[in-house]
């Protein structure tokens, strides 16, 4: 689902209009913030196409979830094939989101070393009609393992999703 469709469903749900509102029987405008109705931060303008009986514009008050408040500090382990593509769907599958609705504020994935860090910002994309925002994460090269999300330092999960201690691999026996 993307989250036009979820903004249609509350539409509808709601009763607003008396007639069901399709996906193609609209055009959404851009998200922007507005203070303009209490208890929202933001409005999109929805166009009707002239289906099931809606011809217009209307604009609906809501909430977008700004970025910037996600806490803890998010970490993704990647190793060297990892892409950015790969990254935000983790990210979305986390954080139940909306991965065509995220990006980063990098172009090419970061060259990081081996065990090396590196922090780029988790960016809502410009129009976007669920989030609004920014914030910093960290992408940690892991060679050993396929993309896996940690949100702190001190627990990895292994691969069928059970936590375990970090080891210190600099330790000699």
């Amino acid at each position: 689902m993307i989250a036009t469709n979820v903004i249609l469903k509350i539409v509808n749900d709601a009763n607003l209009l008396p007639f069901y509102l399709a996906e193609d029987d609209v055009l959404f405008g851009e998200a922007e913030l507005s203070d303009h109705w209490v208890g929202a931060n933001s409005a999109v303008s929805i166009k009707g196409l002239g289906k099931n009986g809606f011809t217009g514009l209307f604009i609906v008050f809501y909430n977008r979830f700004d970025l910037s408040t996600l806490t803890p500090k998010l970490e993704v382990l990647t190793s060297p094939t990892t892409t950015t593509e790969d990254v935000i769907e983790t990210l979305a599958e986390h954080l139940g989101a909306f991965a065509d609705e995220l990006t980063l504020d990098v172009t090419t994935f970061p060259v990081i070393p081996d065990g090396g860090s590196v922090d780029v910002d988790l960016v809502a994309v410009s129009g976007s009609v669920a989030y609004f925002g920014r914030t910093s994460i960290t992408l940690t090269n892991d060679p050993v393992t396929t993309v896996r999300l940690m949100e702190d330092g001190s627990v990895r999960l292994m691969e069928d999703g059970t936590p375990r201690l970090m080891e210190d691999f600099g330790a000699s026996l």
